[in-house]
């Protein structure tokens, strides 16, 4: 971010140039004007020169300050961060020049705006002071909701080995729901483009970076630096049109948007939650923990960490038996050969909905994962008819 200001003698003297001549009080007093929740401008302004980031540095607790920015802004940590012991401030840089600006409906300040509404909610209807989270369960007579951006999680069709969490995982892009053939049945296009997406190349970067459950993805060599990033960053450019992402049916790894898997996963902020089957399979670690604050990179993390497992008959005859119709272009012999794994599933049938179902105490809130699920035409035709004649 470049700043500049007009003088009377008509020229023009940038920000940096500002710091150096003007007293830093001037700058303390912009500085008190920007709202506190205000997580991208304050990054700007941190990040224009180094007088003014030492306005930030040298106040006392100063990562306190970055903590509840990104609180307010509910942002959390991962395990990867905790481990390495970043800092508040660095995760707020990251986020933000990363991810701040990106134009993908849903995403960049529009996510943080709906973030800091959420938070401000928060306060408000269950009292929750800065800062505070719930251990186990929630205020009685409140329904806990899923953050909307695991609502549009995809994963490659095929496991690479060596991708990890994050590359692996995917963002469906908002908007991108169309009607099928049929009038009442909903799909979206990612269910099918993603079936041309099996030959997809592995990037050198994916494949060397080996598997670990919290990684976030392989850091640029000094090569990719000089070369525009790795792989993954200058696939994201060529698709930063959100129209070509939409005509091609991309989905931009995760990895690439720190504020979406940053994100707390549910509305108001929680150490424990737990996951009930999905499509009829238990996930070995549906008990999600966090010392912290529960995050979406740790429910991706839950749910990938079984994409891959063996499924028996009675889990898959689960699903296939509720998505009849979705699988109506396989016999049943057909549907059982290929639906071996959760990774098969989710890419017939991508995760649609989250719905908080109770409190369990030890378990935290337990959710319903729902699954897309597409309808013959004629059963809903004859249940709007039903519908007219009982109205």
């Amino acid at each position: 971010m470049v700043c500049a200001f007009t003088l009377r003698e008509g020229r023009t003297m940038s920000l940096i140039d500002c710091a150096r001549t003007i007293p830093l009080e001037i700058f303390l007093i912009v500085r008190g004007f920007i709202d506190s929740s205000d997580l991208r401008t304050h990054v700007c302004f941190y990040q224009c020169s180094t007088q003014i980031a030492a306005l930030y540095d040298t106040e006392k607790d100063a990562d306190s300050f970055w903590e509840l920015a990104c609180w307010s802004c509910g942002i959390g940590v991962t395990g990867n961060d905790a481990r390495a012991n970043v800092c508040w401030r660095d995760i707020a840089i990251d986020c933000i020049e990363h991810d701040g600006f990106c134009t993908i409906p849903g995403c960049g300040e529009e996510l943080l705006e709906a973030n800091r509404e959420r938070m401000t909610r928060v306060m408000e209807e269950v009292e929750l002071d800065p800062l505070e989270v719930y251990f186990d369960g929630i205020p009685q007579g409140v329904t806990l909701l899923m953050h909307p951006v695991l609502e549009r999680i995809s994963f490659k069709p095929e496991r690479n080995n060596g991708a990890t969490i994050l590359y692996d995982a995917r963002l469906r892009v908002a908007g991108m729901d169309i009607r099928h053939e049929d009038e009442d049945a909903r799909c979206t296009v990612g269910v099918h483009l993603r079936e041309g997406m099996e030959d997809e190349e592995i990037s050198e970067e994916e494949t060397q970076a080996g598997v670990n459950e919290d990684d976030e993805g392989p850091d640029p060599t000094a090569e990719e630096a000089v070369n525009g990033g790795t792989a993954m960053d200058r696939e994201l450019a060529e698709y930063e049109d959100h129209n070509a992402a939409t005509a091609s049916g991309y989905y931009p790894p995760f990895a690439q948007h720190p504020i979406a898997y940053r994100s707390f996963a549910t509305s108001i902020p929680v150490q424990r939650l737990g996951l009930l089957p999905i499509g009829g399979h238990l996930l070995r670690r549906f008990a999600i923990r966090s010392d912290a604050i529960i995050t979406v990179f740790d429910v991706i993390s839950a749910i990938q960490y079984d994409l891959d497992l063996i499924l028996d008959a009675k889990e898959s005859k689960v699903y296939i038996e509720e998505h009849i119709y979705c699988l109506r272009h396989l016999t049943t012999e057909k549907s059982y050969e290929r639906l071996t794994h959760l990774r098969g599933i989710l890419g017939q049938c991508p995760i649609t909905t989250f719905t908080h179902m109770r409190d369990e105490p030890g378990s935290g809130s337990l959710f319903a994962v729902q699954l897309e699920l597409l309808r013959d035409p004629f059963i809903v035709w004859m249940e709007g008819l039903q519908r007219r004649l009982l109205g």
